[in-house]
C-alpha cells in the first residue's frame, strides 16, 4: 500500500508547476535527491472508509508547512488520493487508473529489479485496466533495453487504447512513441512541446526537446537542459547531453569545459579528446587520449589496442593505425578477429583490396563469438565492394546481417569504391529512417552528393559534428568522422 500511495502522488503531482515529485524511501533518500520538501502520508481503513493524513515538511527547517486530511470509501482509494493531491496543488492531475488491483500490480513491478517479473506485473496491470497508460509507458521503457523486438507490438497495443488514457499519459505516450519510431524531428519536437505544456517539469520532454533542438542546429537546446538540471540536479547524463549538444552546434570550448568537469570518470576522456581535436588542437587531444590509454592499460582492458588504433585513425594517421592493430597481441581470439576485421575495412578505405581481403579472411577464421562473426561478415563484404555495383548489392542482400546492418554496409561500400550515386540513395534512405537524426548518415549523404557532383544538394544538408566511437564498436568510425570533418571544412 505504501508504494502504491507514493506512485499515485508522484504522477498526480507530475503536472505541477511548483513541485518536481521524486519518490524517496526515507528522509536520507530525499536529501540525496536534493529535495526541498517531503510529502509524508498515512493511510488507514476504518469501517469501510479510507482516511488519509498528509504532511508537507520543509527538510531544511524540519517543520510541517501544511497538513491535509481526506477520506473516502475504501473502494475509492485512488480517487481519494487524487483529491488530496489537488488540495496540495491545484495543477495536480488524476492518476492513470482507478482500478486498485491494476495499481497493486503496477506497484509490484516498481518494487522488483527482475525484468521478467516487471514485465509480468505490468502486463497484469494492463490486463486489469487496458486504459492504464502509465503501465504501457513503463513496459515500453523496460522493453527498450530488455527486448527491443517487443516494442513495436506493445506500441500498437497502446495506440489501440490511447483514447482512454489520461491527458498526461496521452502526451507522455506520444512523446515516447515519437522517439521509439524515429519520427521526423519536427514531429518529435511537437510531441515534446505538447507534453511540456501539461507537465512543465517533465524530464523526458525537456531532454528530448533539447536533443531535437541541437539536431536542428538550434543552440536553444542548452536552455532546456539547464532547466532539466534544475529538475534533476544530480543527473550527470544531463551534463553529458549538454556537452554533446554544444559540440553538435560547434560550441567546442563550452563543450570541452563540461567534459573537463566530468573527466574524473576515465570513460569521458575519449569524448574530451575528440572535442579538443575538433577544436583544432591535435597535440593537446593526443595528450588527453594518452591519459585514457594509461588508465585502461592499467586496468588491463583487453580492447586497449583497438581504442588506440581507432584514435590514430580518426586523427588522420591511418597507416599507423593499421600497423598498431596488426602488431597487437590479444589474449582472446575473438578480439584478434575484430582487430583484423577492422584492419580490412581501413585497407578497403585505402583501396588496398588484396590486403583487405586477406585481413578479412583472417578475421573470419578467428571469429567464434556472435559479435566477432558480425564484424567478420562486414569486413568481408566491404573488402569485396570492388565488384560491379549490382553484383555486390546482391551479395550484401544475401548476407546473414540484419537489414539495418546490410544497408549500412551498402552505404559505406558504395562510397569507398566510388559509386557515389548509389551511396547517396542508401544514405538518403537511412537518414529518412532515422527521422533525420542520424548525424553520421547526414555527413555520408552530403559527402556522397558532393562527390557525385551535386554540390548544391550537398550544401542543403545540415552536417554537424559528432563524437566517434573509439572503443572498437564501430568499424566505420574513422570513415564517417573524416567525411564529417571534410564537409564542415567545405561548407
Amino acid at each position: 500500500m505504501k508504494a502504491a500511495v507514493a506512485l499515485v502522488f508522484a504522477e498526480d503531482l507530475g503536472t505541477s508547476r511548483r513541485f518536481v515529485p521524486v519518490i524517496a524511501n526515507d528522509e536520507s533518500s530525499a536529501y540525496r535527491a536534493q529535495a526541498a520538501e517531503m510529502l509524508e502520508a498515512t493511510v488507514e481503513e476504518r469501517r469501510g472508509r479510507i482516511h488519509v493524513e498528509a504532511f508537507l515538511r520543509d527538510l531544511k527547517t524540519q517543520r510541517n508547512r501544511r497538513m491535509v486530511k481526506v477520506e473516502g470509501p475504501a473502494a475509492g482509494l485512488i480517487a481519494t488520493l487524487n483529491g488530496l493531491a489537488k488540495r496540495i496543488d491545484a495543477d495536480a492531475t488524476d492518476y492513470s487508473t482507478r482500478n486498485q488491483q491494476a495499481l497493486r500490480a503496477f506497484a509490484g513491478a516498481a518494487q522488483t529489479s527482475d525484468t521478467k517479473k516487471q514485465l509480468d506485473a505490468l502486463n497484469q496491470a494492463i490486463a486489469l485496466d487496458p486504459g492504464f497508460g502509465m503501465a504501457y509507458l513503463s513496459a515500453l521503457h523496460v522493453l527498450t533495453t530488455a527486448n527491443p523486438g517487443g516494442v513495436k507490438a506493445l506500441l500498437a497495443k497502446a495506440q489501440a487504447h490511447e483514447k482512454t488514457f489520461t491527458p498526461l499519459d496521452r502526451a507522455r505516450f506520444d512523446e515516447l512513441a515519437s522517439r521509439a519510431t524515429h519520427a521526423p524531428l519536427q514531429q518529435r519536437a511537437s510531441a515534446a512541446s505538447a507534453l511540456l505544456r501539461i507537465a512543465p517539469n517533465n524530464l523526458d520532454a525537456l531532454t528530448g526537446l533539447a536533443a531535437v533542438r541541437f539536431l536542428q542546429g538550434d543552440e536553444k537546446g542548452a536552455a532546456l537542459l539547464k532547466r532539466a538540471s534544475e529538475v534533476d540536479p544530480g543527473n550527470a547524463s544531463i551534463q553529458m547531453n549538454l556537452a554533446g549538444g554544444l559540440l553538435e552546434t560547434k560550441q567546442f570550448p563550452k563543450a570541452e569545459k563540461i567534459f573537463q568537469s566530468l573527466a574524473s570518470d576515465p570513460d569521458i576522456l575519449p569524448d574530451l579528446a575528440a572535442c579538443i581535436l575538433l577544436e583544432g588542437d591535435p597535440a593537446r587531444a593526443d595528450s588527453v587520449f594518452k591519459k585514457y590509454l594509461q588508465q585502461i592499460e592499467k586496468s588491463k582492458a583487453p580492447f586497449a589496442p583497438l581504442a588506440e588504433a581507432n584514435w590514430l585513425a580518426i586523427s588522420g594517421k591511418m597507416p599507423q593505425a593499421i600497423s598498431r592493430l596488426a602488431a597487437a597481441q590479444f589474449a582472446q581470439p575473438d578480439l584478434e578477429s575484430i582487430a583484423w576485421s577492422q584492419i580490412a575495412v581501413w585497407q578497403a578505405a585505402g583501396r588496398n583490396v588484396a590486403a583487405a581481403k586477406r585481413s578479412a579472411a583472417q578475421g573470419a577464421k578467428l571469429a567464434k563469438a556472435a559479435i566477432a562473426r558480425v564484424f567478420a561478415e562486414v569486413a568481408m563484404l566491404i573488402a569485396n565492394a570492388d565488384l560491379p555495383p549490382s553484383e555486390w548489392r546482391a551479395k550484401v542482400e544475401a548476407s546473414p546481417l540484419n537489414n539495418g546492418a546490410r544497408q549500412t554496409v551498402l552505404g559505406y561500400g558504395f562510397f569507398l569504391f566510388g559509386h557515389y550515386a548509389q551511396a547517396a540513395q542508401v544514405w538518403q534512405a537511412l537518414l529518412k529512417a532515422s527521422g533525420n537524426a542520424d548525424l553520421r548518415a547526414r555527413a555520408m549523404l552530403a559527402s556522397s552528393l558532393e562527390h557525385s557532383g551535386k554540390k548544391t544538394d550537398a550544401r542543403k544538408i545540415l552536417v554537424q559534428p559528432f563524437l566517434p566511437n573509439l572503443t572498437g564498436g564501430d568499424p566505420y568510425a574513422a570513415i564517417a568522422f573524416a567525411q564529417m570533418q571534410q564537409m564542415l571544412k567545405n561548407h
